[in-house]
């Protein structure tokens, strides 16, 4: 079904566009709704699933994929959710050849990229985190039903890109 604005003025719907910040990324929303009320109710619906993944992918405050950055080198036990989204990331980085890179982490930790870095790291410093960064020693397994990640002992996840995009295709008959 369409959604063109001409649709917005023939169906006389209501719109609501708020911004937010979550994973060092700006979030603008744009719902829909036949009345003011369900308009509000969808932009909530919206506001609670990119906060549930903030709370699940963060690299910047405790949650479970920093759990994994955390212990780095050891399998830790993941949900279904962030071991999908990591094969998917993995799977992305393989076709781009690590132009996508879901290990960018260490370079990402070492701007401070989307939380105020403000000085231009030393060639040295920038040299020690890419070395860091490689896809190719995560590793994701299923045992009895449980998910599991591993990353390489030196490294760290960051998975901001793959949550935003996972986060940004939301619509609303997918979630009304």
């Amino acid at each position: 079904e369409s959604r063109g604005l001409g649709d917005v003025y023939k169906r006389q719907e209501y719109e609501l566009d708020t911004t937010t910040f979550h994973m060092g990324t700006v979030v603008q929303i744009k719902v829909f709704g036949k009345t003011p009320e369900e308009t509000k109710r969808f932009a909530q619906i919206v506001e609670d699933e990119v906060v549930r993944f903030d709370d699940m992918m963060s690299v910047h405050k405790d949650s479970p994929l920093n759990n994994v950055n955390k212990h780095a080198g050891e399998k830790v036990e993941v949900t279904p959710e962030i071991a999908e989204m990591t094969l998917e990331a993995l799977t992305i980085a393989d076709m781009t050849h690590s132009a996508f890179e879901p290990m960018i982490g260490p370079l990402v930790n070492l701007w401070k990229i989307g939380f105020g870095g403000d000085h231009v790291p030393s060639d040295e410093a920038i040299k020690e985190a890419i070395r860091r960064v490689d896809h190719r020693h995560v590793r994701v397994t299923e045992e009895n039903g449980k998910w599991f990640m591993q990353i390489g002992r030196d490294q760290n996840v960051d998975m901001g890109a793959i949550a935003t995009v996972s986060y940004t295709h939301l619509t609303l008959p997918t979630i009304a």
